[in-house]
């Protein structure tokens, strides 16, 4: 069976309520995420049965008159977001604050939507990796005239992206391929917009063209309307390279964004790898004299050393006691005790005893 478009108009837990091109009204379970009621789906499953398809047409038709209200304003732009790499992209935006779309409003924009599914994102998910495939595809190169401009237009959304966070996400889908680029981003009107639908270009093209008042060297010759037209055909870049003017100058917000900028004035090698300088090859007045090593002063470790315990110390008291002045007396010797040995050996001298006590 052949796929049919549908519009959504009730979206419920797990089941959506569509209407079909042919007229007719269908109940389809459906896995999240579902899609917003005035959103577009393919189906491809075969139809209700007569009984089911009653049913489900009663339940519709009023429920159709109470929605397409409702159906109609959502489906409405909300928003609409410009972003020119040399890519040109435009992103539109429904009230839900998701992208409905994305057209490429250049060969190199209409081949970058198709690489990168921008449906459903939110708009700083939707740049950052437009940005990032941009940088992967060779748009973006890490030059000095690099640049990214981003505009946003607010429609009716109630709380659409801020500038920091769109600049953000550029920013992050510049730091995954390591390369420096400024980028600007600004808020543009509605009468702007619809001026450069008109005029078949980006809108930050002709945003740009406006800035640039003074006309190029290159393109004097050209009469007005021929140089306008092949003025939105340029880049942003070709642009603002042909006006000598750098981007700086020209756009208010905007800095460098992705590597650090002291990263960007380092030098780099083919590999684009930072050069570190090595000692060898820096000149001899730059290189740092050694300095002599110092012999040790054992005299010097012998003042800082703290004083040792002398040996023999007594740890409780702090006396040493082999000496002298610590010695103590020895008791006085009993007298009884001599008299009795020498009345138990009356034939021995004095002189014999001690002798014989000598000899022990």
């Amino acid at each position: 069976m052949k796929a049919k478009e549908a519009v959504v108009l009730k979206s419920e837990s797990d089941k959506i309520i569509v209407l079909t091109t042919d007229g007719e009204f269908r109940s389809l379970k459906w896995k999240a995420p579902l899609p917003l009621p005035g959103e577009a789906v393919m189906l491809r499953k075969p139809g209700l049965n007569p009984r089911q398809l009653l049913a489900v047409a009663l339940a519709a038709a009023f429920l159709l008159l109470a929605v397409l209200p409702s159906v109609a304003w959502a489906t409405k732009p909300a928003a609409y977001i410009a972003l020119d790499i040399n890519p040109s992209i435009g992103l539109e935006v429904v009230r839900s604050g998701r992208v409905r779309s994305g057209e490429g409003l250049n060969n190199e924009g209409k081949e970058l939507l198709q690489q990168v599914a921008v449906k459903g994102l939110l708009p700083p998910e939707a740049v950052e990796q437009l940005v990032q495939q941009a940088a992967r595809a060779g748009f973006v190169t890490g030059s000095d005239d690099d640049i990214i401009v981003i505009s946003q237009v607010n429609l009716q959304l109630a709380s659409p992206p801020t500038l920091d966070e769109l600049e953000a996400a550029a920013a992050r889908g510049l730091a995954t391929t390591g390369t420096d680029v400024f980028v600007a981003v600004e808020e543009a009107s509605q009468e702007e917009l619809k001026e450069a639908r008109e005029q078949n270009t980006s809108l930050n093209k002709l945003r740009l063209q406006k800035k640039l008042k003074d006309t190029p060297p290159k393109e004097a010759a050209i009469s007005g309307h021929q140089a306008k037209e092949e003025k939105t055909k340029e880049s942003i870049k070709a642009m603002l390279a042909g006006s000598g003017k750098k981007a700086e100058d020209v756009f208010e917000k905007g800095s460098l964004q992705g590597k650090s900028s002291k990263e960007k004035g380092k030098k780099r090698d083919n590999n684009n790898k930072p050069v570190t300088k090595k000692a060898e090859d820096k000149k001899p007045d730059q290189v740092k004299p050694t300095k002599p090593e110092k012999k040790p002063d054992k005299n010097k470790k012998d003042r800082n050393k703290l004083p040792t315990k002398p040996p023999g110390l007594d740890k409780q008291n702090g006396r040493i006691p082999n000496s002298p002045k610590n010695k103590k007396p020895a008791p006085p010797e009993d007298k009884s005790n001599s008299d009795k040995n020498r009345e138990s050996h009356p034939g021995v001298k004095r002189s014999q005893r001690k002798e014989g006590a000598g000899g022990r």
